[in-house]
């Protein structure tokens, strides 16, 4: 079950039926095969680019070239810095006066013992049958060896 080898090929090589033909006219003038795809030399920034790239859009705010999928550049951000669209916007009026993400917890700075800790960190009992400041999450420790 050898297939025929056809022999009048376009450009005089013998080829078996499966393989692709080859189109010796393509616009950049080298040969590609029926499935790669076709180059399209006709870009606006002057690149050879496969028709699968996303198409570079030259005309952005900040000038820089990006292709369609990148997230547009918003500049009129609150701190002044460029972030993409995906980025969280700082929030710059926190209780510490530090900038933080919107997604990082609040600094709660009214503890008991005078330390800033975030939320997500456990609050100190300073209280404890021992003298010493242990989590919550801590197991206690028993001074009258049980």
């Amino acid at each position: 079950m050898i297939t025929k080898i056809r022999s009048g090929r376009k450009n005089g090589n013998n080829r078996a039926a499966m393989m692709p033909k080859i189109q010796e006219s393509r616009k950049n003038g080298n040969q590609r095969a029926t499935m790669m795809p076709k180059i399209r030399s006709g870009r606006k920034n002057g690149n050879k680019k496969a028709a699968m790239m996303p198409k570079i859009q030259e005309s952005r705010k900040n000038g820089n070239q990006r292709a369609a999928m990148m997230p547009k550049i918003q500049e009129s951000q609150k701190n002044g810095n460029q972030r993409a669209a995906m980025m969280p916007k700082i929030q710059e009026s926190r209780k510490n006066g530090n900038q933080r993400a919107a997604m990082m917890p609040k600094i709660r700075s009214r503890r008991k013992n005078g330390n800033q800790r975030a939320a997500m960190m456990p609050k100190i009992q300073e209280s404890r049958k021992n003298g010493n400041q242990r989590a919550a999450m801590m197991p206690k420790i028993p001074t009258c060896g049980a």
